[in-house]
């Protein structure tokens, strides 16, 4: 295809066969003309646009009054093509209009609506959860921000902490690849649609209140992004009031030779009470800052085509005993943990574009460091922390290497992707991993595949180097390694989507913390871990009262081939055996809606109400529906919304009671 200097926009009318047609839409805006399915509300078991569309085959249209491509993948304005395609697999995704559809405020509640997603939250309104995928631990999913990995080397456990507001969003997306060991969510914000200014004011129970502004604008080569926000409450029992402020930009530039460059930077502190939230202390305190930052490039030169990322994360965070310690002569502030992260990496793709199909060049590059009062080696001059006071003592390097080659090949209806990952560690040596694809179209809205990929995880700097009352480190970890064989079937319509998948995971040296003796933990690798997942859902999407409605549901099942004590089997055995999630939006009347949501979980393992003085209890069955009313027009929006309708009392961990009835209201205006 030749390139043209002058900037022009893509028309989609059809898709194509072609299995090297993805990189024609790189670097480009891409305007969907007609297509014939409709984007996946949770598209449970389908894989990537790529995967997708040579399992589709839809009636072609030769003639247009516009420039048409026929492309594989639509990847809209610009993306990360190269870094997921055909290696993932979408498990479920919502587009903005379809985020609008839930009675959701923010990307932790988004999640929870996820069948095969375990949100274990230490408080709400997205202060702190964890969230596991796949019977996997939240070290072992990975978070991308606009497809940059920005997950913490230190803990899983502020993973979520992103500088985005649902608003900002532009879609999410729940994966399987091989680069995460338990699965991957994608997070892509900005892209407007038009320039403009939104705002927004809300309040609800216990003191919450919340305010946000954004800005868009759309160039013909430039488009700009930026919002901020506020959100705090009193909390609803002692100490568990929270303040999240949230500030990102991001930015887009098209050049003449059809290049973008694309840039981000964003920042969050929280400041919230901890109550019993990590240990044994209902005036625990916790104060988490976190800079974001990264710059893409990509480009297309005739079949080849290049893109390049540089990115940073840097985090503090302060863990207090009490949260008036300060106030105190006494206290010892050395107690406390104090922690500095940085991450920085790059990466390069390169992609061409033959008769014999798609090969992909990939080099990934990642170095972690930490300065801490607890965490790493010793180091031989203390630094001075961000707190007056208090030194780092502790520091470490890692850095990582990864090289991957990636072909594709699509003949009629079959298509075949395999590839090899080589990782270098400087502390843990070379790892080679193996992955591949298979799908096979039946008719043109229904496709089976099967899929086998090798998983790698390092042990974060918590697993490692955690030395305080009740836990002993062990550097002596090695890194996790599992296979995974999975089969499914999806069915796309226009208005119905379907989907079953089937997997077995064959973990080893699996991480987790276990009780070494009565009052002390330690991260140990377990020998093996097996883990058998089935998962199912059915969508509807209709224009009149019915605009929605949807039901997922998963099935997990953890087994170790060697005998576990109860002490021994750790965190990772309390987990969801059994989840369903439903959820359906409704017109009313002129332009009033009514959302809703339902999940009901059963989870494995045991919990305590109190840390001390009570016996460990099984975990109960778990009912939650949260519900929303929303009259919009066309320059405002108002919303009244509960979570928790059924005021369900529960536990996600040992001693955090979780929030009951919480009403919230407000109002947004778009300029």
């Amino acid at each position: 295809m030749k390139q043209n200097r002058s900037h022009q926009v893509s028309c989609f009318k059809h898709w194509t066969r072609k299995n090297y047609a993805v990189f024609n839409s790189l670097g480009k805006q891409i305007k969907i003309g007609v297509l014939a399915t409709s984007c996946s509300l949770i598209a449970l078991g389908a894989k990537t646009a790529a995967a997708q569309s040579q399992a589709a085959q839809l009636q072609q249209d030769s003639t247009t009054s516009e420039r048409e491509q026929t492309i594989e993948e639509v990847v809209v304005d610009g993306g990360i093509p190269m870094v997921l395609s055909e290696k993932s697999s979408v498990l479920a995704a919502w587009s903005r209009s379809e985020i609008a559809e839930l009675p959701v405020q923010n990307v932790q509640q988004l999640l929870e609506q996820v069948a095969n997603i375990d949100l274990r939250q230490r408080g709400g309104n997205n202060v702190q959860a964890d969230v596991r995928m796949r019977g996997g631990s939240e070290e072992q999913v990975l978070i991308l921000l606009n497809g940059i990995n920005i997950a913490d080397p230190r803990t899983g456990h502020h993973s979520l902490n992103l500088p985005v507001d649902l608003a900002n969003v532009e879609r999410i997306e729940i994966i399987q690849m091989p680069g995460a060991f338990a699965g991957a969510v994608n997070i892509v914000t900005g892209n407007a649609l038009a320039s403009g200014v939104e705002a927004s004011i809300g309040s609800g129970s216990h003191n919450y209140s919340e305010q946000a502004v954004s800005a868009h604008y759309v160039g013909n080569r430039l488009n700009l992004n930026a919002g901020t926000s506020l959100q705090k409450s009193t909390g609803y029992i002692y100490n568990t009031d929270f303040e999240t402020v949230n500030a990102m930009a991001q930015g887009g530039y098209r050049f003449n030779n059809g290049g973008k460059i694309e840039a981000q930077f964003g920042f969050q502190q929280k400041a919230f009470g901890a109550n019993n939230f990590y240990s044994v202390g209902k005036d625990e305190y916790e104060h988490v800052r976190t800079f974001i930052s990264s710059l893409s490039y990509l480009q297309n030169v005739g079949a080849l085509s290049l893109q390049g990322d540089v990115y940073h994360r840097r985090s503090f965070d302060n863990y207090c005993k009490h949260r008036d310690s300060l106030s105190f002569a006494q206290y010892n502030r050395n107690q406390d943990n104090y922690h500095q992260g940085d991450v920085v990496g790059g990466n390069l793709y390169v992609g061409y574009r033959s008769r014999i199909g798609k090969t992909t060049l990939g080099l990934q590059s990642r170095a972690e460091h930490i300065y801490s009062n607890k965490l790493g080696e010793q180091m031989d001059n203390p630094r001075p922390s961000f707190e007056s006071g208090i030194d780092y003592i502790y520091e470490k390097w890692r850095t990582t290497v990864s090289v991957f080659l990636k072909h594709s090949y699509s003949y009629r209806r079959w298509l075949l992707a395999g590839s090899v990952v080589g990782n270098y560690s400087n502390s843990y040596g070379y790892f080679t991993q193996y992955n591949a694809q298979l799908v096979y179209s039946l008719l043109p809205q229904w496709e089976v595949l099967g899929d086998v990929h090798q998983s790698l995880r390092l042990p974060t700097f918590t697993d490692l180097y955690y030395n305080g009352a009740g836990y002993l480190p062990n550097p002596t970890l090695r890194p996790e390694r599992a296979t995974t064989l999975e089969i499914g079937t999806r069915y796309r319509h226009q208005w119905l989507q379907a989907g079953a998948n089937a997997f077995y995971r064959m973990g080893s040296n699996l991480i987790d913390w276990v009780y070494v003796d009565d009052a002390t933990q330690q991260c140990r690798n377990h020998v093996k871990i097996a883990t058998t997942g089935i998962e199912a859902m059915a969508g509807y999407k209709g224009k009149k009262y019915l605009k929605h409605l949807s039901v997922s549901y998963a099935f997990l099942n953890l087994q170790s081939p060697q005998e576990l004590d109860e002490k021994a089997k750790g965190r990772l055995f309390a987990y969801l055996r059994h989840k369903v999630s439903l959820s359906g939006a409704h017109h009313l009347v002129s332009h009033l809606q009514a959302l809703w949501t339902l999940s009901y979980e059963q989870r494995e393992g045991t919990y305590k109400s109190q840390l001390k003085g009570v016996e460990p209890t099984p975990f109960e069955p778990v009912c939650l529906v949260d519900a929303q009313l929303l009259w919009q027009q066309s320059h405002f929006s108002i919303y009244v919304s509960m979570d928790n309708v059924l005021n369900t009392q529960y536990y996600d961990y040992n001693a955090v009671l979780q929030s009951g009835r919480w009403l919230k209201t407000g109002i947004k205006v778009f300029f």
